[in-house]
């Protein structure tokens, strides 16, 4: 096992106020860091390229480089929306997921991370982002996708949000690296959707659960989909019913 390689100091961290009061101290009224904001319009440029600016802090594995996330250890009953429909008439006071297609939200979730998640300070929790893995020889896609989930969902650890980590995985050659950096003895959230109608994957998914149940040992692992019987799962489950645009309901998690 290799030791995690820490990323410099948190900037939000050690003061006088909390975590998430510093880091929302940190920002301007856009979401943007005050010291960022002293820079040229270049250096910023050149700064906040693949948000490298907010690394600081952050825990890595020496594999892959994968941000480490905090584990959740407990999950209230509190109802939650898609990040598609967070601002719709009754929502804002639910949490965020993310278990819908990438374009809903992977442009303003990754390259506008700073903002966005000053935009998301008021919501209870998050999940962290589900960006799709696929089954075949796309490994590096893969990888790049779940960096990506991981490096959004450390940084909302580092300004003091609660944050419910998202497994996720392609084909079992994915099994290698798309467990890693993800916590230990942790709530755990899964998408159940579109599973069924596909040769192949419903096994799959029970598959993965399996492992993942084996590799991380969750407390609990969250499923955003219909109920169903889960075989050879002995971790508890707590199912998500999927949001309807038509009518809102609170889904309780």
């Amino acid at each position: 096992m290799f030791e995690p390689i820490k990323i410099g100091q948190s900037p939000f961290s050690g003061g006088l106020f909390d975590i998430k009061e510093s880091y929302l101290q940190s920002c301007t009224s856009s979401g943007k860091l005050h010291k960022m904001m002293t820079l040229s319009q270049k250096s910023r440029a050149k700064a906040e390229y693949n948000n490298l600016h907010l690394i600081n802090g952050m825990c890595i594995t020496q594999r892959y480089g994968f941000p480490i996330l905090s584990p959740c250890v407990d999950c209230p009953e509190l109802s939650c929306v898609p990040y598609s429909s967070r601002n719709e008439r009754g929502n804002q006071s639910c949490g965020v997921h993310f278990f819908e297609d990438d374009y809903k939200f992977d442009n303003p979730i990754w390259k506008h991370l700073d903002q966005t998640t000053y935009s998301l300070r008021n919501r209870p929790y998050l999940f962290s982002p589900d960006h799709s893995l696929y089954v075949g020889p796309l490994s590096a896609l893969n990888i790049s996708s779940i960096y990506k989930s991981r490096f959004e969902g450390a940084f909302w650890n580092l300004c003091g949000y609660k944050v419910i980590p998202t497994a996720s995985w392609g084909d079992v050659d994915s099994f290698e690296y798309c467990f890693d950096s993800l916590p230990l003895h942790s709530v755990i959230a899964v998408c159940g959707v579109g599973i069924y109608g596909r040769k192949g994957a419903l096994e799959l998914w029970h598959t993965g659960l399996r492992e993942l149940e084996e590799r991380l040992r969750p407390l609990l692992i969250v499923i955003y989909g219909e109920k169903r019987e889960i075989p050879g799962i002995n971790t508890p489950v707590r199912f998500i019913k999927p949001y309807s645009k038509s009518k809102f309901k609170k889904n309780k998690v």
